[in-house]
């Protein structure tokens, strides 16, 4: 018992560079038994599951008034089936939450009442950070924002490719991907905040050669 304390206790500090994230945590995250026992549920905490994967099943939830443009998830269904070599199922889902302003409170309470095997939240805006257009805090959640991305695809013609760019950026991060320098790549820091200069003028829907250098990097971990 004691031992299992001692565990939870240092896995669950902030700063993840204490000598027990550092030393122990991806080899536990290998385990799904042992990782849930564990709560393990940071982002790229589920990678492995994920990437083991026979079929990927993302469920999508979506704030009232709010919707993805034509095509946005059978494109991304497409490229994630090009990395992790599993075809990607779409269950789609109306919230009765308005399209206004989230903090990081309500996105607490989403991820536990509509937890599944991997969550995708279309919201308004982000309180704390309204130029986020997307953002993970948990191991199997994605959180993408509809005004901020709004503000980006204003750059084309039309909102898709941000969307797309959007939610691959983040499905990366839950496969243990961090960010890289860059441009035009999805696993730029620039695709998260609207507020970053020089924007491209046409923004990727795919993944670059370095994106899926990074994301199997994370996945041979």
């Amino acid at each position: 018992m004691g031992v299992y304390i001692f565990l939870t206790t240092s896995f669950g500090i902030l700063n993840p560079d204490n000598f027990v994230n550092t030393l122990y945590r991806k080899k536990f995250i290998r385990n799904a038994t042992v990782r849930k026992l564990l709560n393990l549920n940071r982002p790229g905490d589920a990678r492995f599951e994920i990437a083991a994967s026979h079929n990927l099943d993302i469920y999508l939830y979506s704030a009232e008034g709010l919707s993805l443009e034509p095509g946005t998830m059978e494109t991304v269904g497409k490229e994630l089936q090009r990395v992790l070599n599993a075809p990607v199922q779409v269950h789609t889902e109306s919230l009765p939450l308005s399209s206004g302003s989230v903090g990081d409170a309500d996105l607490e309470n989403l991820h536990k009442k509509y937890r599944s095997e991997i969550t995708l939240f279309l919201l308004g805006s982000y309180a704390p950070h309204p130029s986020y257009v997307g953002l993970v805090d948990h191991s199997d959640a994605m959180y993408i924002f509809k005004d901020a991305i709004d503000d980006v695809a204003h750059l084309q013609k039309s909102s898709t490719a941000t969307e797309i760019s959007t939610i691959l950026h983040e499905f990366a991060h839950l496969l243990g991907a961090e960010h890289i320098d860059i441009d035009g790549c999805i696993l730029s820091e620039k695709v998260e905040d609207s507020t970053y200069y020089n924007l491209p003028s046409l923004i990727t829907d795919s993944f670059c050669n370095t994106d899926i250098h990074e994301i199997r990097r994370a996945l041979a971990i």
